[in-house]
Formats: C-alpha cells, sequence, structure tokens
C-alpha cells in the first residue's frame, strides 16, 4: 500500500463534517442544559451558569476536535493553523484590534467632543468582572466555535474542495448550527434556549451571525491562522458585554448629547477596516486564490 494510500482517512468527508457539526450543536445543548438544571436546583448565579456552562462546553469539543483530527484523520492539530505561540499571539491581538481599535478611538472623540459622558471603571470588582467576563466568551463561544468552525470543518473541506467552496460551506454550517441547537434544547431536553437576547432563533439573529461567519471566515483565509478569527470573535462578544450606558458596564457612555456622530463613528472606523481588509490582497499583491486547494 502507498503512504499516500495509508494515510487517508477512512471515514468519508461528509461524515466527519457532520460529526463536528453535531459536536458543537450537541455541546451547546448539552452545556445550556447542565447549567439550567444547575442554576435552577442549585440556585446558581448568571455569572457562575455562564462559567459552567464555558468549561462544559470547551471540555466537550477541544477533546472532540482532537480525537476527530488526529484518531479519524491521522492529521496533527497543528494542521488547523493554530501557528507557533508567538504567531498565534500576534494573530489573535490582530484579530482583537479590528473591533478594540474603533471602539477606543470612538470613547476618545466623544470624551472629547462632549457627544457623551465616558467613563472607565478600573475598580477591582469590574476588572474582576471583565476577567470572569473574557473567560467565559473565550472558553464558550471564541476557542469552541473557531476551533469546530474555522478550524476543523474549513480545513477539512479545503484540502479537497477550493477556498470560496470551503468557506461557504463553513459559513452555512455555522448558521444552520444555532437552529440545531435550539431544535436539540427545545424538543429533546425540554429547556428555554435563547440566542442574541431572544428566546428562540429570529432572522435577524440568522442574518447577523451570517454576515459575523462570513468575515470571520475571510479573516481565517486572509492571514491563513485560526487564531486571527478567533480574537475578533472574542473581542466582538467580550466588547458587546463590558461597553455600554449600564453602570455594570466596564466603559460606559451616559449623558448622550450627540447621538448620531457616537453612533457612526464605529460604524465608519470599521467600515474603513473592511475596506482595507478587503483591498489588502490587491494592495499588496497577494492574491488569495479563492479556486486554491491546500492539500495535506
Amino acid at each position: 500500500m502507498s503512504q499516500e494510500q495509508s494515510d487517508t482517512p477512512p471515514v468519508s468527508l461528509p461524515v466527519r463534517i457532520t460529526a463536528a457539526a453535531a459536536l458543537i450543536c450537541v455541546g451547546l445543548a448539552l452545556a445550556g442544559w447542565t447549567g439550567y438544571q444547575a442554576e435552577q436546583g442549585l440556585g446558581l448565579s448568571k455569572v457562575a451558569r455562564y462559567g459552567l456552562q464555558a468549561l462544559i462546553l470547551s471540555a466537550l469539543v477541544v477533546p472532540g476536535v482532537w480525537w476527530l483530527r488526529t484518531r479519524v484523520d491521522h492529521r496533527p492539530m497543528s494542521g488547523l493553523t493554530l501557528a507557533t505561540p508567538r504567531t498565534g499571539l500576534l494573530a489573535f491581538g490582530l484579530g482583537m484590534g479590528i473591533v478594540v481599535v474603533p471602539t477606543v478611538v470612538t470613547g476618545l472623540l466623544a470624551g472629547t467632543f462632549g457627544w457623551a459622558t465616558v467613563t472607565l471603571d478600573l475598580s477591582s470588582a469590574a476588572l474582576l468582572k471583565l476577567l470572569i467576563a473574557a473567560g467565559t466568551v473565550f472558553f464558550f463561544e471564541a476557542l469552541p466555535e473557531e476551533l469546530v468552525f474555522r478550524g476543523y470543518i474549513y480545513r477539512t473541506l479545503n484540502a479537497v474542495t477550493p477556498k470560496w467552496t470551503a468557506g461557504a460551506i463553513t459559513t452555512a454550517v455555522f448558521v444552520a448550527t444555532p437552529v440545531c441547537t435550539w431544535l436539540i434544547a427545545r424538543y429533546l431536553l425540554r429547556i428555554p434556549f435563547g440566542m442574541g437576547g431572544s428566546d428562540g432563533v429570529t432572522a435577524g439573529y440568522l442574518s447577523m451571525i451570517l454576515a459575523f461567519g462570513l468575515f470571520t471566515q475571510y479573516l481565517r483565509i486572509l492571514t491563513g491562522v485560526l487564531w486571527t478569527s478567533m480574537g475578533f470573535h472574542f473581542a466582538f462578544i467580550l466588547l458587546n458585554r463590558v461597553v455600554g450606558p449600564r453602570p455594570s458596564h466596564l466603559l460606559r457612555f451616559t449623558d448622550v448629547t450627540a447621538g448620531g456622530p457616537l453612533q457612526m463613528t464605529p460604524l465608519i472606523l470599521m467600515l474603513v477596516i473592511l475596506v482595507g481588509l478587503l483591498a489588502y490582497p490587491w494592495l499588496a499583491k497577494k492574491p488569495i486564490g479563492w479556486g486554491s486547494r491546500d492539500p495535506e
């Protein structure tokens, strides 16, 4: 038997992709069920519940992806473009910066021009909340979801299909995941399960995660490093939780006197960054090669 034949995974591609998608769907549903039961039966706070769910989900997904990649595919985990620690850290910071920079610039402009009262809470209690929120977001959303979708599913597909096809399928599976998870939670586990602040899955939420999925997928393809999309995913969710008008927010915008500029500034900055990222391959003369495969 040749080396190429012996390295060929014995399980078909559709089965492996379905297994990865099922892993994240079932993991989300089971984590939600466990958190719900703990909250109802043990009186856990919302913070403790989300922390428990984050630990459960990552404890299921990370070993699950490792098993699929190393035991089913017979490929190294490094092939998912996890990169070296230094490269991974830089890529993670780049992904975070796409969200953090517009937020910081908006805060500085709002405080300078009096669009609102900007307050940054650096008390020990606020920093502890930030640390807990960061850990929850990373282990419940950024790490498991990116590892499954932009990591395992995309990499596995791109080994046999062009980048644009692999990216499109990955994004479609990403968008279908909350629907699958909601069905499992609602009809099999019999627990309330909402996403995007609503009880259930709405068309608006699906539209939002479609755009989110397309952008994170582009980051993964553009940089070739999984940590870039993971950093963006992490910062996007975290800042939505710690920035706002409520006293519990770390960065607060209150007494708003110019709502228009306050809302438009981050949108314009994000649009500039988006255009720059889209134009980068052309400006740097480094074409992405949407029709190319990356065999292993």
